[in-house]
C-alpha cells in the first residue's frame, strides 16, 4: 500500500461519519458548521463516480440514505439504483426504501412490498434472513443489522405497519443474553 492510499477516504466510512454528525447535530451537539456540507459534497462526488457492481451499488444505497437524512436527497441517483434493485441485498433495498420514503413514495412502497416477502415470522416475532456469506462483510452485514434496517424502512414508509411490532420483538430476541455471561474482575490485594 502506498502512502497516498492510506489517506484516501472511504465512502462507506465517510457516510457513517456523516450520519453520526447529523445525529449529533439533531440532538443538540456542536458540529462544525462546514463538516456536514463538506461530507455531503464528497459523497455526491463519490456517487457520480460509482459503477454498478453489486457491492458498490449497495454502498450507493447507504450513501443515498445518509444524504437524504441530512436533507440533501438525490432522486435521480435513487432512481438509477431503484432500477437495479433486484441485484441489491435486502439491507440495501431497505436503505433505499428509507431514502425514498419521502421523495419517491410509490417506489418506496414497491420496495417495502418486496422486503415483506423476506420476513421470517415466528410465534415470538419476525426477522429477516438472507445468506450472503462474506460478500458484504465489509459493509457490516448481519442478520440483526438487516432486520433493524428493514424495520427502520418499514416505519418510514408506513408508520403504522402491522409487522413493525413483531419485527421489533424479533430484534429483541436476537440480543445476546448478557446476564448469562459472567465477567469477573480479578481481586486486588489491599
Amino acid at each position: 500500500m502506498c502512502i497516498r492510499d492510506r489517506y484516501r477516504s472511504d465512502p462507506w466510512v465517510s457516510a457513517y461519519a456523516l450520519f453520526g454528525l447529523a445525529m449529533a447535530k439533531e440532538h443538540g451537539r456542536f458540529v462544525p458548521p462546514d463538516a456536514i456540507a463538506q461530507a455531503t459534497r464528497y459523497l455526491r462526488t463519490v456517487l457520480a463516480q460509482k459503477s454498478v457492481e453489486s457491492v458498490q451499488l449497495s454502498q450507493s444505497a447507504f450513501v443515498l440514505d445518509v444524504l437524504t437524512v441530512v436533507g440533501s436527497p438525490d432522486p435521480g441517483y435513487m432512481t438509477r439504483v431503484f432500477e437495479q434493485r433486484k441485484s441489491l441485498p435486502i439491507f440495501s433495498r431497505a436503505l433505499l426504501a428509507h431514502a425514498m420514503a419521502k421523495t419517491q413514495p410509490k417506489e418506496a412502497a414497491e420496495l417495502l412490498a418486496d422486503l415483506e416477502t423476506h420476513l421470517r415470522v415466528t410465534p415470538t416475532g419476525a426477522t429477516v434472513v438472507e445468506n450472503l456469506g462474506d460478500e458484504y462483510a465489509a459493509l457490516l452485514d448481519s442478520e440483526a443489522r438487516t432486520t433493524a434496517i428493514v424495520l427502520r424502512a418499514l416505519v418510514a414508509v408506513d408508520p403504522k405497519h402491522a409487522m413493525a411490532g413483531r419485527i421489533a420483538k424479533g430484534l429483541l430476541s436476537m440480543r445476546t443474553k448478557l446476564s448469562l455471561i459472567h465477567i469477573s474482575e480479578p481481586t486486588r490485594p489491599y
